[in-house]
Order: C-alpha cells, then structure tokens, then sequence
C-alpha cells in the first residue's frame, strides 16, 4: 500500500521486495530523534543531555512505530 508521502525511490523498493528501504522524506530524522528525547525526559533519564550516541534511521514498514533501545555506556 503506498502512501501519497512515499518518494517513488520507496515505491521502487518496495515493488522489487525490499522490505525495508530508507524513508527519505519528511519528518526530518533529527526531529524524531528530538521527539523522543523530550519524551523519555524525566522517565528514562534527568536530562536528555546525558546521552552519549545515538543510532537512527528511518524506514518504511506496514505497521507504524518507534522501536527504542537503551544502553548504559560504563
């Protein structure tokens, strides 16, 4: 099922079975990286400028979401 949002770079991937190929439009992937950061503030840790490193990438998927995972870096 393709979105009007899909760039047609995502629809070729998806039509040849590439499960997952990058998104490539908006929201920027900064901003969701920042959403979530304000989110987990104050929950997960005190202050979101404690983190260290963070990995992101943005993909299409059939079911919509955030899969979020965090370390302790000692």
């Amino acid at each position: 099922p393709f979105r009007k949002t899909h760039s047609k770079k995502a629809k070729l991937a998806m039509i040849s079975g590439d499960k997952s190929p990058h998104k490539d439009t908006i929201p920027d992937l900064d901003n969701l990286q920042k959403l979530c950061n304000d989110a987990m503030q104050g929950i997960v840790f005190y202050n979101d400028g404690l983190i260290a490193s963070i990995k992101a990438e943005k993909i299409y998927h059939e079911i919509p979401g955030v899969i979020i995972k965090l370390q302790e870096i000692e």
